[in-house]
């Protein structure tokens, strides 16, 4: 018996990072045959909720010969982990978009269930208050551009909720929604001509939580930044979203390192 993060997703599709997979250490040692044949149990085991852990039966599910698979799976192997007493194979990252993928559907149903206005959150609730915020932050005004009263007047129009100023963020979940409601919004804002950051509030706050496992912020403020300036091709194709920051995030941070920033 698969464990029960193995259950099969509602969702057809997953997320896939073409930097995180090129960048993969497994990945990078294999063949064009044995990446082939690794794509193909990734998508089944997305499919399936797992893998059978017998060689001979993922030989005929990649539609190859055992003694053929047999040379292909010590590369791959590793990429999978072994459970229910070895009889099924599971991939670890698989299991994290399952659960992200779970979080999402849970948050969104309970938006549904308050008519599609998320619950206002205790104050003193951080990660509430980051995962549920649908709003962007206003980045404060020069001094003399706006008076204390038109800038009351946008709050209370766009219904922002400003994220606690008295209370230095500490947590990783702190950090992400500080991320994503102040920072990337500010950077946005400052370096895409003035244009506002249009989110995906749950869903850009779990992506920040992956990078705030990763960088710090003063790091990750930089790496945002080449983000949003660089010319590469894959950030100027999209709408430099948080999805796409995270995609591009070791990218972008070698960079900082070729132009010798620490």
């Amino acid at each position: 018996m698969a464990d029960a993060d193995s259950t099969p997703g509602k969702s057809p599709a997953f997320q896939f990072y073409p930097n995180d997979f090129l960048s993969d250490a497994n990945v990078i040692v294999m063949s064009l045959q044995e990446r082939g044949a690794y794509i193909t149990l990734v998508c089944i085991c997305w499919q399936q909720g797992g893998l059978p852990a017998q060689v001979e039966r993922l030989a005929r599910l990649c539609g190859t010969p055992t003694a053929t698979f047999q040379r292909l799976w010590p590369a791959i192997s590793p990429c999978f982990r072994s459970v229910a007493d070895g009889q099924r194979l599971l991939h670890p990252r698989l299991e994290k978009e399952r659960k992200k993928q779970r979080a999402y559907r849970k948050a969104q149903s309970d938006k549904g269930k308050l008519g599609g206005r998320p619950k206002k959150p205790e104050l003193s609730t951080e990660k509430a208050e980051a995962f549920e915020n649908e709003s962007q932050l206003r980045p404060a005004a020069k001094a003399g551009e706006r008076s204390s009263s038109s800038s009351s007047d946008f709050s209370q129009k766009t219904n922002v909720r400003e994220f606690p100023a008295t209370k230095e963020p500490t947590t990783t979940e702190e950090r992400a929604g500080h991320f994503t409601n102040i920072t990337y919004p500010t950077l946005y804002q400052k370096y895409r001509k003035g244009a506002r950051y249009v989110s995906k509030p749950t869903f850009d706050f779990m992506e920040a939580v992956e990078l705030c496992r990763v960088w710090d912020d003063a790091r990750l403020e930089k790496i945002a930044t080449v983000f949003l300036t660089t010319d590469h091709q894959f950030a100027e194709n999209g709408s430099r979203t948080m999805a796409q920051l995270r995609a591009l995030a070791s990218w972008c941070d070698s960079k900082l390192v070729e132009a010798g920033i620490a």
